[in-house]
């Protein structure tokens, strides 16, 4: 069997940090269309490595799916209870609702699209350019609430 890095706890642990620092610096300094979909899709990438990351240093063996709720499922059993609680609870049902995989092939329609079709988007004020700005502003920072106590309990 080869080696694989890309597979390893601590190697997917590291990209996730580096994915979710990479989230807030491209929305922070870019006013361009495509950084809001990149920003989203790098943050949701950011907790799934976290997840991977977790689920593999506990035994879980990897596999090639996308799905938050199928990673989550796979780590221990006190990071799903800490993740249960009130508190991060809301973030855990935006970031595993919101995120799929499949963004990083999305153009900003297809993003604005999808933000029309969650049932957050009819709260959001504003032209769609600030709309979706807003509701990416809001996916990152329930993600930076995940990705926090994931790393807290790293």
């Amino acid at each position: 069997m080869k080696f694989n890095a890309s597979h390893q706890p601590d190697t997917l642990y590291r990209a996730s940090l580096e994915r979710m620092q990479a989230a807030w610096k491209l929305i922070g300094a870019n006013q361009h269309d495509w950084a809001v979909v990149e920003a989203m899709y790098l943050a949701g990438l950011a907790i799934e490595a976290l997840l991977q990351a977790f689920a593999l240093k506990y035994g879980a063996k990897h596999d090639a799916r996308h799905d938050l709720l199928h990673w989550l499922s796979k780590c221990p059993d006190s990071l799903q209870q800490s993740l249960n609680q009130p508190i991060i609870r809301d973030a855990v049902s935006t970031v595993t609702a919101e995120w799929r995989n499949a963004m990083r092939y999305w153009d900003y329609d297809a993003l604005l699209g999808h933000a029309r079709k969650q049932a957050r988007w009819r709260g959001i004020k504003g032209d769609d350019p600030q709309r979706v700005r807003s509701f990416v502003m809001t996916f990152l920072e329930n993600a930076d609430r995940l990705h926090q106590k994931g790393t807290t309990l790293w």
